[in-house]
């Protein structure tokens, strides 16, 4: 009796995992292997480049650890002018309301014998989907880990800092010890790019890392949380201050300059390519509670 017992608390124990494991493909409401622009919008302040169906192994890039091909959207900002530059891509028309996901691969790239050029890549939710500049609630990243504030979260234009407690690291630089060990810097370019050099400890650059932003909404919660490459780096709250940022709207990849300097290598050397977009619906748990529960009852019903 015992045994059966046992037996039937694995077998409600495996009903509440696959419901639960179910939930990171459940709805799928938007995915892209950005070979084309069909489908999207770009909004831009003037000086940067967005080009979708951009060949990235002719720099030498492997394929996208979510996808096949080697097909992506290429990003670049302040090209010739020397001013700030923002460039954001949306899926045209796309509208998310709840709990939602968005997933994306990128690459960042930059000129190693200059050191740094200090660019942001990233993304974001709850974009309004016309914004030429950051919007929603967002998280971005430099490539090269050139600024003391390496991760930046935003909501819309106003950037969250460290002693807000949003972020789940104690430091925004990339060379904090919290990130370095996700991120242990150390690698060259590709060959194809004749761009010698090594990444520091912390930067991001020169490797696919996987992005994950999650919107909850609902029941007095209204935030935002990312991780990349499975580490936690911030949860954007509205209610924690500052300029409350819409969890729900569009979804955006993102890429900018916030300094006023070119980087060395221009659009040759400096920019990130993204792959693979892929928009969740996410059920809310208390679903996959009620499913399990009515699994466990099944179970009971059969003693």
């Amino acid at each position: 009796m015992e045994l059966i017992s046992k037996a039937r608390s694995l077998l409600a124990a495996g009903i509440v995992a696959g419901f639960v494991s179910s939930s990171a493909s459940a709805a799928i409401v938007f995915s892209d292997d950005m070979s084309s622009g069909a489908a999207w919008t770009v909004n831009a302040t003037g000086d940067g480049s967005a080009t979708f169906g951009y060949d990235y192994s002719a720099d030498g890039i492997p394929s996208a650890p979510n996808g096949s091909g080697t097909l992506g959207l290429k990003m670049g900002a302040n090209l010739t002018l020397g001013a700030v530059d923002e460039v954001l891509a949306t899926p045209t028309g796309l509208s998310m309301t709840g709990n939602h996901r968005l997933t994306f691969d990128a690459w960042a790239n930059f000129d190693l014998s200059e050191g740094s050029g200090t660019e942001f890549h990233g993304g974001g939710l709850g974009y309004d989907g016309i914004s030429a500049t950051r919007n929603g609630g967002m998280l971005l990243s430099t490539g090269d880990g050139g600024s003391s504030r390496d991760w930046r979260g935003y909501k819309n234009t106003g950037e969250q800092f460290i002693a807000s407690l949003q972020y789940d690291g104690p430091s925004q630089n990339a060379s904090d010890g919290y990130y370095t060990g996700t991120f242990p810097g150390g690698l060259s370019a590709p060959a194809a790019q004749s761009n010698p050099g090594t990444t520091d400890v912390g930067d991001v650059a020169f490797s696919w890392h996987t992005w994950v932003f999650t919107a909850v909404n609902g029941g007095g919660t209204n935030t935002i949380s990312v991780e990349v490459d499975g580490l936690p780096i911030i949860t954007i709250d509205a209610n924690n201050g500052g300029t409350v940022n819409a969890t729900t709207g569009n979804v955006a990849l993102y890429y900018g300059d916030l300094f006023s300097s070119l980087a060395g290598g221009g659009d040759s050397l400096q920019f990130a390519i993204f792959d693979n977009v892929v928009v969740e619906d996410v059920p809310e748990p208390a679903t996959f509670a009620l499913l399990a529960l009515g699994g466990v009852a099944v179970l009971r019903r059969r003693r």
